[in-house]
């Protein structure tokens, strides 16, 4: 390989084997405290309460949530037309190559 090509920013460490596999030995302490998390009891979680929203903030998200709806029936309605708009163009195309090709036929027999 180049020396140009060779990268500095990253140099691969030499590769050595372990003579063994390494293990993680628990000391006294971890162990204590270990046993301490399991013993203890975690204290009780309660939910706390929902604040009560005004007949303004209900009629707010309905109007939210509505739109949504609305916004995505009218996108769907508008792919749907777009589409439908491009399968019938591409149909008069067909049917207008078709009528040229009968009457120049048409012709060629008079």
């Amino acid at each position: 390989m180049p020396a140009a090509l060779k990268s500095t920013a990253f140099p691969r460490p030499p590769a050595t084997r372990p003579s063994a596999p390494l293990q993680v030995v628990p000391t006294r302490d971890r162990e204590q405290s270990r046993s301490s998390r399991v013993s203890s009891a975690a204290p009780e979680l309660t939910a706390l309460p929902t604040p009560a929203r005004g007949w303004r903030a209900q009629c707010l998200q309905g109007l939210y949530q509505g739109s949504k709806v609305m916004a995505g029936g009218l996108m769907g309605a508008s792919l749907a037309v777009y589409s439908w708009t491009v399968y019938v163009e591409r149909q008069v195309n067909q049917q207008n190559r078709a009528l040229a090709s009968l009457e120049s036929r048409s012709q060629q027999l008079t």
